[in-house]
């Protein structure tokens, strides 16, 4: 069975999303965007998606869309998912995500 995990900076984009959801659209509504992304990666994990690589140079590391937000993984050999980051759709997405692969 397929597992998945959190880098740190992942870590982070979660706890920077539900603040900044928060702040703008209140408590509530944290709690479902967070519900909503939990589920996203549950059909990442379980291949309920279709997979969309980020690069032919990196085979690897796919990407999901998930309303605002763009979800960046990495499949293991092991059936293991590493959740590499969560950033918004307006962010320079590949030069973050560059950032995070050295």
């Amino acid at each position: 069975m397929a597992t998945y995990t959190f880098t740190r900076s992942a870590q982070n984009d979660l706890r920077d999303i539900a603040i900044y959801t928060s702040k703008q659209w209140g408590r509530d509504q944290a709690f479902k965007y967070a519900g909503d992304l939990d589920q996203c990666f549950e059909a990442i994990v379980n291949g309920h998606i279709i997979e969309k690589a980020v690069s032919e140079n990196t085979p690897d590391i796919f990407y999901h869309r998930m309303q605002k937000h763009i979800i960046f993984y990495q499949k293991l050999e092991n059936n293991e998912i590493i959740i590499l980051a969560i950033l918004h759709e307006k962010m320079d997405l590949m030069k973050r995500l560059q950032d995070r692969l050295k």
